[in-house]
């Protein structure tokens, strides 16, 4: 078993830093639009990786045998 949300955020998370790569270089490039656009899609990633965490969270929540604990 597994936390639902986990794997689901790998592409969305990848894509929230390329995105911003993207942006960066537009904007060294003068092409302040096209930089919008990225960051647009930037942010929408980044939605839906709040959105996975938060079902990760609750996954946690529903099932404690899925986190992992410190044996202190």
């Amino acid at each position: 078993s597994r936390l639902d949300g986990y794997r689901e955020m790998e592409e969305p998370h990848k894509k929230v830093h390329n995105c911003g790569i993207t942006a960066l270089k537009l904007l060294q490039e003068n092409q302040l639009d096209k930089a919008l656009d990225s960051l647009r899609q930037m942010e929408m990633a980044s939605l839906d990786v709040l959105n996975d965490l938060e079902k990760i969270a609750v996954s946690g929540e529903g099932n404690k045998d899925l986190l992992c604990t410190s044996q202190n």
